[in-house]
């Protein structure tokens, strides 16, 4: 690398892509959390208001996931009961989803980046 101004681009570029890692896997963990959330939530013991047991049982047989795909056969009250239902799931877990990375996470993202910063500072290389 020539030029002090073209290390300082590089090292702007290397700033630029550890955010978006960083983003990134904060993004990933919490879309895991919610989903890993969603299939732990016992259908035929909630509390849905409209929504009588032999249908929980119905849809327990069917699974969280399956529950928006395949709702058509239910009516327009149910359906509207569990979008409901749902809905108030989501929020309760998102509230609860994780907010940070793990420190361990985060040292192993910086980390990468650092041995980037101090090549380019030390030889200067293009990223």
């Amino acid at each position: 690398m020539n030029s002090q101004k073209e290390k300082q681009i590089c090292l702007r570029i290397v700033r630029d892509r550890e955010a978006y890692d960083l983003r990134t896997a904060l993004e990933k963990l919490q879309d895991d959390y919610i989903a890993a959330s969603l299939r732990n939530v016992p259908i035929r013991s909630a509390d849905i208001p409209g929504v009588m047991p032999l249908v929980k049982e119905r849809l327990a047989a069917h699974g969280i996931t399956k529950l928006l795909r395949s709702m058509r056969w239910l009516g327009e009250i149910p359906t509207r009961a569990l979008l409901a239902w749902r809905a108030s799931v989501e929020e309760a877990v998102c509230a609860s989803m994780p907010r940070r990375l793990p420190p361990d996470q985060i040292a192993q993202i910086r980390a990468r980046y650092d041995a980037l910063r101090r090549k380019i500072a030390e030889e200067g290389i293009q990223t």
